[in-house]
């Protein structure tokens, strides 16, 4: 590893990670999400925390198997890259936000509506 490119040293692939490559997007949409919805600090904080800790562990393994994928077959990997991964990182923000929200409207007590 030099800087940010990962090089095999056999078949000398390399990727590098640039700024579109690194979640930060998908990171930002999510933390507005988060952000924006009526919650309390502390439940907005916690899933501000979670969430960039789920979206980079989805990046940190969505590079390291195209890294592998690219030694393997370029084609593979072209298609991985472009299609495969933007797609899975953008599912995982919504599925994080989804469950966020899920569990923030299960423990904010709902009011009751007089009759």
């Amino acid at each position: 590893m030099q800087g940010t490119v990962l090089r095999a040293s056999p078949s000398g692939f390399a990727v590098e990670m640039k700024d579109g490559c690194n979640g930060a997007n998908v990171l930002i949409l999510l933390w507005s999400a988060v952000i924006a919805f009526p919650a309390t600090v502390a439940y907005k904080a916690k899933g501000v925390f979670w969430g960039a800790l789920t979206i980079q562990s989805v990046n940190l393994v969505r590079f390291i198997s195209l890294f592998y994928l690219g030694q393997y077959s370029l084609s593979l990997f072209e298609f991985a890259h472009e299609y495969l991964w933007e797609s899975l990182i953008m599912l995982d923000g919504l599925l994080f936000f989804g469950w966020w929200v899920h569990l923030v409207s299960r423990a904010v007590p709902k009011p009751h509506a007089n009759r």
